[in-house]
């Protein structure tokens, strides 16, 4: 099981955005010092530079590092679960 980043900075950023009607894509990109298309670009990437991924971290005030781990976490339990045991 792979994570899309790009995915789970969007879900973050849609769920801000329906709390602070101020957090719009353009407000997003401006925070990031970048255009908006790049917000949809990030939005579309499956991996993200981690200076990147700090930086929008920051600004949602949302630890993805958090994210990623349990993701790595899930996916080594559910590998345990379903591989053969070796003997």
């Amino acid at each position: 099981m792979l994570l899309h980043v790009g995915q789970m900075v969007e879900r973050v950023f849609r769920d801000l955005e329906h709390e602070k009607p101020k957090c719009t894509v353009t407000w997003f990109a401006g925070q990031l010092n970048c255009d908006s298309r790049n917000i949809y670009d990030i939005f579309k990437r499956s991996t993200i530079d981690t200076q990147l991924l700090v930086q929008i971290s920051l600004v949602l005030d949302h630890n993805f590092y958090d994210d990623i781990a349990q993701g790595i976490e899930d996916a080594v339990s559910y590998t345990h679960l379903t591989l053969p045991t070796i003997r």
